[in-house]
């Protein structure tokens, strides 16, 4: 019991959802969730891992080989990783998009790795 209590004070103590609380979606929004494409800016990824002082850029590894670019744009790179509300398990799992859109009918596939230097 007291080992809870500390968890608790320390790391503050966790509600479960309820039925009051979740956020309720209408039919639509559904429909458009089981069958839309989704992606997700790059930005917060390349942030966590906290890359050196002097890293310059970021080499995606392909199966077809290597695409670099520089540290600040590659931020705004979309990681595409569901079309038409299914997974990219067909040279997935993300699919690398620009961010104006242009290689949206030839993305970047097949992702090995990602290395910053």
């Amino acid at each position: 019991m007291g080992e809870h209590w500390s968890r608790e004070i320390m790391e503050g103590a966790t509600v479960p959802p309820t039925l009051n609380s979740e956020k309720k979606y209408k039919r639509q929004e559904k429909q458009e969730m089981m069958t839309g494409t989704f992606g997700m800016v790059f930005k917060p990824f390349l942030e966590t891992t906290e890359p050196e002082k002097d890293a310059s850029k970021v080499i995606f590894e392909t199966a077809a080989g290597e695409y670099s670019f520089a540290l600040e744009s590659s931020k705004e790179l979309i990681f595409k990783f569901s079309e038409k509300g299914k997974p990219l398990t067909e040279n997935g799992p993300v699919h690398i998009l620009l961010p104006d859109g242009s290689n949206q009918d030839n993305p970047i596939t097949d992702v090995l790795a990602i290395r910053v230097e």
